[in-house]
């Protein structure tokens, strides 16, 4: 599958040594979530300070931006977010809002990888015994699984497989997948972190 392959890893390795360089070691790669429906990949990072204000995320996500060009998309882990008063607890419902507040943001160019993802996502559903037309938001690459979330109506969990690989099938609210996407694209074209239209919308 392309998300396991040496030449993604080796990308995303080398764009995390360079962040972790401009940074003084302070800002740190942590994980890559595949979005196969929008065609992209998600670089996350960890923040090893304190104490962080919206501004300096501001600052951060657009250096990492600047690093990445339009090969990914980014943003930080919840805990970085949760520092700047991100609430997680009302998340779902700033989602929902974001699907409607921009809905009109334009669509951001997929990845040169777009293709190769999209088979990867059929693949897994195939191999749990799914329909291999439905929409997958987001693939998560765990140390023994890989997490496969499917775009529909609820949080549920739809299916197991155990294999090489073990495969877990969830759904997640659509809407909320679009609203995140969205918001992730407003905030990359205006220069300011995904936080900041968590804490301030």
């Amino acid at each position: 599958m392309y998300i396991l392959e040496k030449e993604l890893l080796n990308q995303i390795d080398s764009i995390a040594k360079e962040v972790k360089e401009k940074t003084n070691n302070v800002v740190n790669y942590e994980e890559y979530i595949a979005i196969p429906y929008f065609g992209n990949i998600i670089l996350r990072f960890t923040l090893d300070k304190a104490d962080v204000s919206l501004d300096e995320l501001d600052s951060y996500e657009k250096m990492i931006y600047e690093v990445v060009c339009n090969d990914f998309l980014i943003d930080f882990m919840g805990d970085v977010y949760k520092k700047v008063g991100v609430d997680f607890s009302k998340l779902d419902d700033k989602l929902n809002k974001f699907s409607h507040r921009y809905k009109d943001e334009p669509a951001y160019e997929q990845a040169s990888y777009a293709a190769e993802i999209r088979k990867d996502a059929e693949y897994l559903l195939a191999k749990a015994g799914l329909d291999t037309d439905q929409s997958v938001w987001e693939i998560q690459v765990d140390e023994d699984e890989l997490i496969v979330l499917i775009m529909g109506e609820e949080h549920k969990k739809i299916a197991e497989f155990e294999g090489k690989p073990n495969i877990c099938v969830a759904e997640v609210p659509s809407n909320q997948c679009l609203g995140l996407y969205k918001a992730t694209l407003y905030a990359k074209r205006n220069q300011i972190s995904l936080a900041r239209l968590l804490v301030e919308g």
